[in-house]
């Protein structure tokens, strides 16, 4: 039976991205549609047969965003759903806490996994945690086993029927460490400047900021209120214009790593 799944992201800088589009590449038993979160909310899932989520890990958690778009979904109850994220540090527990979103919007979770990519935190850049070297070998190797495996759990679903949750575990490690409160992190942070000399004025931090933060006239606005202190904007300037008090010209991570891009080909 032919089978049709609908796989979502939330990218920042192209890592998680870059995964999920690995993963539809190698679903060999379904047809797949690749959507963009930030352009998806309220998404109606009535004519697919299946959904898998990927994200970033924010501070010990999936983004606001995320969590805001997986309460606007529609039509998914009943759905089996893998769950894919990628982390800099530490995944903590963002993977359950994802699990508890599909469970609460009605899909069943069948599969998850969380891949260690490099750091695309600006802060943690700077400090010289980069993590340019993953992912590891092993991280490879295990990320595509799990896609092997969720090909064949898709094969039992369409023939069989086979519908029935599998838990997804993280390890006593993982489970222990906290979500943070993203607003405090925006708040040490603090308000983010532009540099009139070195701005463009391309837009591109506009079309990138994925909370309406920014407004172009001439050159960037930037509405704090609004900020969840995503670094997006920073990261992906082609001039570096913007800027805090704190941090400025350094830690920038504007897009996946060769070596990434090398090891998720297909």
């Amino acid at each position: 039976m032919a089978t049709r799944g609908a796989l979502f992201y939330y990218s920042g800088t192209g890592n998680t991205e870059l995964a999920m589009r690995y993963v539809a590449g190698k679903i060999s038993q379904a047809s797949v549609d690749l959507i963009d979160i930030r352009a998806a909310r309220g998404f109606d899932l009535s004519s697919y047969d299946f959904a898998g989520f990927a994200t970033f890990v924010d501070h010990g958690g999936p983004p606001q965003l995320f969590i805001d778009f997986m309460g606007s979904l529609k039509g998914c109850r009943g759905k089996p759903a893998f769950i894919l994220i990628t982390y800099g540090a530490m995944p903590g527990r963002t993977l359950k806490i994802i699990e508890r979103l599909v469970i609460k919007a009605g899909m069943t979770p069948i599969a998850g996994h969380q891949l260690n990519t490099p750091e695309n935190f600006v802060p943690m850049r700077v400090k010289g945690t980069t993590n340019d070297d993953r992912p590891r070998d092993a991280d490879i190797e295990k990320f595509k086993g799990f896609v092997s495996d969720l090909n064949d759990i898709l094969i039992t679903i369409s023939l069989k029927g086979d519908l029935k949750p599998r838990p997804i575990r993280i390890g006593i490690l993982n489970s222990l460490i906290p979500q943070h409160d993203r607003r405090k992190s925006k708040k040490k942070m603090g308000p983010l400047i532009v540099d009139k000399a070195s701005c463009i004025g391309c837009g591109n931090c506009e079309t990138v900021c994925p909370y309406g933060a920014i407004q172009m006239d001439g050159i960037p606005s930037f509405d704090d209120s609004r900020c969840y202190g995503c670094w997006a904007c920073y990261n992906r300037c082609p001039t570096q214009a913007i800027y805090t008090e704190k941090i400025r010209g350094e830690g920038h991570y504007k897009e996946p790593t060769e070596r990434l891009r090398r090891a998720l080909s297909y």
